[in-house]
């Protein structure tokens, strides 16, 4: 099934290259950087926080205009994403075996890395005005690899910090996502443009979500350059 839906979506972007050969149309690269996280969901666990890491993408893309100001474009984009969560002050506790009380040790904080690549096929409706241009569609996304890493570090009262664990995860992700993509480019030229998008993933990618969810979140900026317009 994932070898399929690669397949026919690659076939779909190729198909169009056809189109090009058409009045109205424009092709080209697109670069871009910008911030990723990963959310993840842990419940109702406190002191979570998802943090924004440097995530990047790059491709192609092929624009067709239907009407005076607007069109459809569909890209081809190698995705990477990147994030980090952050869980604090879990309490470390002994019992006083006279009061069977809790009394307080310290604290542990866990961190949680992610990388992942991906295959992305935004298929968008765009608006242009005269400089500026709107563009709202779907992204699918096809997993290429993963990873993720841990590390626990114990704070004891009067202590300084210490690690006490790290090492690699065993997530195992789903390899399609699909999330809605939103975007908007400034003409700088006729050749240039500066260009926005934010992807917000729909779907949970944790392939094992008995008790949690992870879902994919990306913003970036960067240029796209014309080879035909």
């Amino acid at each position: 099934m994932y070898y399929k839906l690669l397949f026919t979506s690659l076939m779909f972007f190729f198909l169009s290259i056809d189109m090009l050969l058409c009045q109205n149309t424009r092709f080209g690269i697109t670069g871009n950087v910008g911030l990723s996280k990963i959310d993840y969901d842990l419940g109702e666990l406190e002191n979570k926080k998802d943090k924004l890491r440097l995530s990047s993408n790059l491709g192609l893309f092929f624009e067709k205009k239907l009407k005076q100001k607007s069109g459809l474009g569909a890209k081809l984009l190698w995705v990477s994403l990147k994030g980090e969560t952050e869980v604090s002050d879990i309490e470390l506790f002994t019992i006083n075996p006279e009061t069977l009380m809790r009394e307080p040790l310290g604290s542990r904080t866990s961190f949680t890395t992610f990388h992942l690549n991906y295959i992305g096929v935004p298929i968008y409706y765009l608006y242009n005005t005269k400089k500026l241009t709107l563009n709202a569609g779907i992204q699918t996304m096809f997993l290429i690899n993963a990873s993720s890493r841990f590390r626990e570090d114990v704070f004891f009262n009067d202590e300084a910090p210490r690690i006490l664990s790290e090492g690699d995860n065993n997530f195992e992700f789903k390899r399609i996502d699909v999330g809605a993509t939103i975007g908007v480019s400034y003409a700088l030229s006729k050749k240039l443009s500066l260009t926005s998008s934010l992807y917000y993933g729909l779907l949970n990618v944790d392939k094992n979500s008995s008790s949690s969810e992870k879902k994919n979140r990306q913003i970036t900026l960067g240029l796209n350059y014309y080879l035909k317009k």
